[in-house]
């Protein structure tokens, strides 16, 4: 599975729209539920930007997205249209060294609580 897929390049070549996968951490949360089982249920029905014709085994992608192994961010990039291809490529690498570590930690916060029940005494 690739890291990446760029969706589409601006006409003014001076941003790409990038769907970025990003590993879920496969740990519990205060509830006891694991992040990729909240990651799953919290997309259950919404699809992955992805479509058939990009590179790659689309099915192994497909199958990360839906178990919540990974988590499919979408943004996109801007760069100096005069940029060399190499460079805007850098700069979308860049882009995603900075998500590896950014979005594990807003799974871990967004589903702290996902799944608690409680009745309180």
């Amino acid at each position: 599975m690739s890291n990446y897929h760029v969706l589409k390049v601006s006409d003014k070549k001076d941003s790409a729209n990038v769907a970025y996968h990003v590993g879920v951490p496969s740990e519990n949360n205060v509830a006891g539920v694991n992040l990729r089982s909240a990651v799953s249920q919290s997309l259950s029905g919404v699809s992955p930007s992805q479509v058939p014709w990009l590179q790659g085994d689309f099915s192994i992608e497909y199958a990360g997205l839906q178990s919540g192994v990974t988590y499919e961010h979408v943004e996109s990039i801007r760069f100096n249209a005069n940029l060399s291809n190499a460079n805007k490529q850098l700069a979308i690498d860049g882009r995603f060294t900075e998500l590896v570590t950014s979005i594990p930690n807003k799974i871990r916060a967004r589903f702290k609580f996902w799944g608690l029940n409680r009745d309180v005494p």
